[in-house]
């Protein structure tokens, strides 16, 4: 049984979120056998009772006192309320007792300096993020935003050794969202079903703009569904407004957003975590920012036509946002978002999150063709620390360059081939690619850093060898290795592969058929 331990707060400033998405990953991580314990500080509106409510055990941290030093250089530093190192100190007081195997992070007021404090504390620790705007002194990251750089925000942010889980696929959403994105319905205008959420908190009373909205949008037809959380401070307010707007139905700190959303045609909310609970959906939606952090992935989703982003919390008045709303109900363009929505998100994020976290030699995967769309993933790779200071060219890879080189592999089917290996729900593992030159075939491979460790080298290079052999079986095989990178050494010689010290370089050889060791 493994042990794992979160490190997350919510609170009115913080919003519910974090604390909600690393409750979905420690539920599924319960139900397959983990210990799960959080340890979250008692700020004003936190979600420990929620916690406790969904079976986690909680340790509290406590309340920070008025006047509390705080570690100024981080954008969030108000979120945690104490320094680093107080907050370090009585985490790993929290959790003595025994060794953990995972420490979970997600927290926008924590950075390396902690995460290296709590080092003695776990055996591997992993951060979920969605900002890229300090260091991370972890083994595993979680970004499942879609915002531009996204594949290479992080470079130079974490160690090099650090995996990284980038994009929408590993979404943390509750298991139900999953269920219903395989029956969710196609939308179609008119639309007549609108949605209304802002998060827990929503500070700047948004889910009442939307409502006075509705109410000038004047239209009978429509049937509104707004929730608002436990910890909204406008729930009075929001109210008064509801009972003058007849076809608006108000909810209240509901369990879960996924049964009203799945009958909606439209959603108007926040750019949050919510976001990706939509697109799986496929509720296409309007988006009103009301904090910076949200700022990126509303430009994100605005840009990949995902969501169309009205603007800022301030900047939007209730004329303004009922003529959007008036304009969207009709806009047969929104049904194109819909379809874009739902393929990009399945709801299995958290599946396929705990499928990294317990990578071992047994992990199921099969090989693919490379397809232009693994373009930017190809050249995360290459880029990756250790494979440069393994490669013969250390320099960095460009986009413009690594863009004619693919291009032109895949276009020269004879003389190159590149597999990619994926885990059954299609997380990439690593790659192998084969140039054929005169008289033999030159090998190339790498595991993300994800999986790197779990004795899957082998089996990745294995299963290669034997699709060539299959496709070109009497070809001879050779690959170049600095006598530094002992791993790749040790992965062909155990399959069978000649070595011989050319000038510095390990060179190894073999017939593609031969199989070598098992």
């Amino acid at each position: 049984m493994i042990r794992v331990a979160f490190r997350v707060d919510s609170s009115r400033q913080i919003g519910s979120g974090h604390a909600m998405r690393c409750a979905t990953l420690a539920g599924l991580l319960r139900q397959r056998g983990a210990e799960v314990v959080f340890v979250c500080r008692e700020l004003d509106g936190n979600y420990c009772d929620w916690l406790e409510a969904q079976g986690h055990a909680v340790h509290r941290l406590p309340v920070p006192a008025i006047g509390e030093p705080l570690d100024g250089r981080l954008a969030h530093a108000t979120w945690l309320g104490v320094t680093q190192a107080r907050d370090s100190a009585e985490t790993r007081e929290a959790l003595a007792g025994g060794t953990w195997d995972w420490l979970i992070v997600d927290h926008y007021g924590l950075d390396a300096e902690w995460e290296t404090a709590m080092r003695p504390t776990a055996r591997r620790i992993m951060a979920i993020d969605d900002l890229a705007d300090r260091r991370h002194d972890v083994d595993l990251l979680l970004d499942q935003n879609v915002v531009e750089g996204v594949n290479d925000r992080y470079l130079g942010r974490v160690p090099e050794h650090c995996g990284l889980l980038l994009g929408p696929a590993f979404a943390l959403l509750q298991a139900v969202y999953a269920q219903l994105h395989q029956a969710s319905r196609s939308r179609a205008t008119p639309m007549r079903r609108l949605f209304i959420f802002f998060g827990g908190v929503d500070p700047q009373n948004l889910t009442g703009l939307a409502l006075q909205a509705v109410r000038i949008l004047g239209r009978t037809d429509l049937t509104v569904d707004a929730v608002i959380g436990a910890n909204n401070p406008h729930a009075n307010v929001i109210r008064r407004v509801a009972a003058e707007v007849p076809q608006v139905r108000l909810h209240y700190n509901l369990p879960s957003l996924a049964p009203l959303m799945a009958e909606a045609d439209l959603a108007i909310g926040a750019g949050g975590t919510a976001s990706w609970e939509r697109c799986c959906l496929g509720l296409p939606s309007l988006i009103i920012t009301f904090a910076a952090n949200q700022v990126p992935l509303a430009v994100g989703l605005s840009n990949l036509c995902l969501a169309r982003w009205l603007g800022e919390a301030g900047k939007i008045d209730a004329q303004v946002l009922s003529h959007a709303i008036s304009e969207a109900l009709d806009d047969e363009a929104l049904l194109e978002y819909s379809v874009r929505c739902h393929a990009l998100v399945d709801g299995r994020g958290a599946e396929r999150a705990i499928s990294v976290m317990q990578a071992s030699g047994d992990l199921e995967m099969h090989l693919r063709p490379a397809i232009a769309g693994d373009e930017k993933l190809l050249l995360r790779w290459a880029n990756d620390p250790l494979v440069r200071r393994n490669a013969f060219d250390q320099n960095a890879i460009d986009s413009a360059t690594h863009h004619l080189w693919f291009r032109d592999r895949l276009s020269e089917v004879d003389r190159f081939r590149i597999f990619i290996a994926e885990t059954q729900l299609g997380i990439p593992v690593g790659q192998v690619r084969f140039e054929r030159q005169k008289s033999y075939w030159s090998i190339d491979y790498s595991l993300d850093a994800a999986f790197r460790g779990a004795g899957l080298g082998k089996r990745l290079l294995g299963d290669a060898l034997a699709e060539l052999a299959r496709q070109e079986p009497n070809s001879q095989l050779l690959a170049r290795v600095k006598l530094t990178n002992h791993p790749s050494r040790r992965v062909f010689e155990s399959l069978g592969f000649v070595s011989s010290n050319k000038g510095g370089i390990m060179v190894f050889s073999r017939a593609a058929a031969d199989q070598g060791e098992n």
